[in-house]
Parts: structure tokens; C-alpha cells; sequence
């Protein structure tokens, strides 16, 4: 059994399953949840779908492995997607997250159709199941309302993986650690007011200036 969680409910969880050999982290996210595990495995790297792999890696005995991302491609999809677009020239807005503290404010992505709109780019708005109401929200600050509410996994980050650019809110989290990763994405840290010193300590980089993106 492996915990990628590193949380005292998952390693619980694989202590339950009676599996004789689980695998965690050696230094986990809850550091009690490693009284489960029966082997603990050293995870150096800052990314946690670096760490996840360097735990993969050593299960199966090998040294290391790749980030690997593919996009299913579909055409009936893509088709159904071209009549969505238009032609238009367009931004797509992804507000939804797992939790209320990752999320940023459905006003702010209002503002910031607006001024797509100013700019004559049209916001398209991304949902999953159950964030219709919140992408209407945002859709209705844009003088040509529209939202797609596409059979993608609700809440997924696919998006940061694709070819154009994008822009992600990490809200209390931290970038490094859980933002974009791979040899073609980058990280922009604006530190808002609330982020724990503690958090700061965390960062290899020089002190950043802080600001507030509230």
C-alpha cells in the first residue's frame, strides 16, 4: 500500500487494508501519519509531483522518473469546441477549486472579463459539475455572456498544462510546491498579506516583495 497523501487519514487508511509493506513519505504533510508506514522514503525534491515520483520511483526500484502529461484528444470534443469559440478571440476562465480558501473571488474574475471585454477578447468561463451557478456569475460581467460546462473532471488543472499561456491563483498555497511543473512552465510569486512567516521560511529564494493581490 502507498500513501501520496501523507495525511494521517490516508496512512490510517493503508494501515487498515493489512497490506504487509506501506509505503510513505519520510517527511509527510502530517507528520504522525508515519507511525503507519513500514517504510519511509526520503523525498528531496520541492514539487510534490516530483516527491510523488521519487516515492514511485523507489518502490519499483528505480531511480528516477519522468513527468509524464499527455492530453486525451478527442474530435468530437474539439469540434464541439470550435462552434463554442467562433472564431472569437478568446480567454478561458477557470474559477473552480476543491476548497473555499483556494478560491478567488468570483468578483474578481468579473473584473477581469470586464477588461478582457474592454480589450475585445471574449471570457469563456470553464465549470464542472455544480459550478454553473459561479460561472454564469462571472459570465454575466462580460457583454457576451458565455460558459462551457464540458465533460472535463470537475475541478481538474488541466489547464496549466496546455500550450497557450496561463495564469494560475495559488491562494494560501505555495507555488513552488504546487503550481505549474516541467521544463516549459514558470512560476511568478506575488506574496499576498496573510501568507504565514512560516511558509516564507519554507523558500529557498531571496526574500521576494511582498504583495497583496486581494
Amino acid at each position: 500500500a502507498v500513501d501520496m497523501q501523507a495525511a494521517i487519514r490516508s496512512a490510517l487508511l493503508n494501515r487498515l487494508s493489512r497490506a504487509p509493506q506501506r509505503f510513505g513519505f519520510a517527511q509527510p504533510r502530517e507528520p504522525l501519519a508515519k507511525i503507519f508506514y513500514t517504510t519511509a522514503v526520503e523525498t528531496p525534491a520541492r514539487h510534490v509531483v516530483e516527491q510523488g515520483l521519487q516515492l514511485a520511483a523507489a518502490i519499483i526500484g528505480q531511480e528516477q522518473l519522468a513527468v509524464d502529461f499527455p492530453l486525451p484528444c478527442d474530435a468530437d470534443v474539439e469540434s464541439w469546441a470550435d462552434q463554442q469559440i467562433n472564431g472569437k478571440e478568446f480567454v478561458l476562465l477557470n474559477p473552480g477549486a476543491g476548497w473555499g480558501a483556494k478560491r478567488w473571488p468570483a468578483e474578481r474574475y468579473a473584473e477581469v472579463a470586464r477588461a478582457l471585454s474592454s480589450d475585445r477578447l471574449h471570457a469563456l468561463v470553464n465549470c464542472g459539475p455544480g459550478e454553473e451557478e459561479l460561472a454564469q456569475q462571472i459570465a454575466a460581467a462580460d457583454p457576451e455572456p458565455d460558459y462551457s460546462s464540458a465533460a472535463i473532471p470537475a475541478r481538474c488543472i488541466w489547464q496549466q498544462h496546455c500550450a497557450s499561456p496561463w495564469w494560475r491563483f495559488m491562494a494560501p498555497l505555495i507555488p513552488r510546491a504546487m503550481g505549474p511543473t516541467g521544463p516549459w512552465e514558470a512560476t511568478t510569486l506575488l506574496l499576498c498579506c496573510a501568507v504565514r512567516r512560516a511558509q516564507l521560511r519554507t523558500l529557498a529564494a531571496p526574500r521576494p516583495r511582498a504583495a497583496c493581490c486581494r
